[in-house]
């Protein structure tokens, strides 16, 4: 990549100046900043990030943890034919799970958060929803906070967007198989039951095993999870002409360079 450029990909912007500004010159590239105070009150100026980036590089981070730790956990074959995990690697079982749960909370973060940043750039008007009421079909009309705030993601992804962007919806592709395993298992990690974690439960299960986090954390590929989600991501954002955003998030996926982190500009 060359020399290391100064813009890390999560930052929210990148633009250059249409014209001389100060000591500035034309073409110079520009990030916003927004003004914070801190707890004691002192005001602070920093460049903001995108909140999606934030959770892309946390589940990319852990995913790979995740798969690098399942790799080192040992496995041996008691007496009775069962096999266990052994009890030296008991830490490293335990951090693996951990590593899937950030995996799945913020891949899920990342589309729910892109979703609504796409709402708040592409909604030009209200948006007409559509709901059944007493048997008949009423439509309420939405401003972005409210079409943010009432809506499930599931609809987003696979009605609202696709309509505001004027594009197929994934429903009907292979991309929403892989959505709605990321859901159900998100929405078991986020949504504890108790018998969802119980051994008791755990050890007299037949199918309901399938059902229980602890399955559903060790039978994932954490690092699919990701590509998954990446691609659902991407479906939208080649609709939006962030081909350089999503490609950046390609690159780090797929890198272990440090200086992929950086755009160049």
């Amino acid at each position: 990549m060359g020399k290391l450029p100064h813009f890390d990909w999560r930052v929210w912007g990148v633009t250059r100046l249409a014209k001389d500004w100060g000591k500035h010159k034309k073409g110079t590239p520009a990030r916003p900043t927004i003004r914070i105070r801190s707890i004691d009150g002192e005001p602070i100026r920093f460049e903001p990030p995108r909140l999606q980036s934030l959770s892309f590089n946390l589940a990319i981070t852990a995913a790979n943890e995740a798969n690098r730790l399942k790799k080192e956990i040992s496995v041996y074959q008691m007496s009775s034919g069962i096999k266990k995990v052994s009890e030296d690697d008991l830490v490293k079982l335990y951090d693996y799970f951990e590593q899937c749960l950030i995996t799945v909370t913020f891949c899920y973060q990342a589309l729910e958060t892109y979703s609504n940043y796409i709402i708040a750039r592409n909604l030009k008007n209200h948006y007409p929803l559509k709901r059944i009421k007493c048997g008949k079909e009423v439509t309420q009309y939405l401003d972005v906070k409210e079409l943010q705030r009432f809506v499930s993601t599931d609809e987003k992804l696979g009605v609202i967007l696709p309509e505001i962007l004027h594009i197929k919806t994934p429903k009907r592709t292979k991309l929403w198989e892989p959505y709605k395993n990321l859901k159900k298992i998100r929405d078991a990690v986020v949504h504890v039951k108790t018998y969802q974690m119980s051994p008791e439960h755990v050890m007299s299960a037949n199918d309901e095993e399938k059902n229980t986090i602890l399955f559903l954390l060790y039978r994932c590929n954490p690092k699919k999870i990701v590509d998954d989600t990446f691609k659902l991501v991407e479906y939208f954002s080649l609709a939006i002409d962030e081909k350089r955003w999503s490609d950046q998030i390609h690159t780090i996926m797929n890198s272990d360079d440090p200086e992929d982190r950086y755009y160049d500009y």
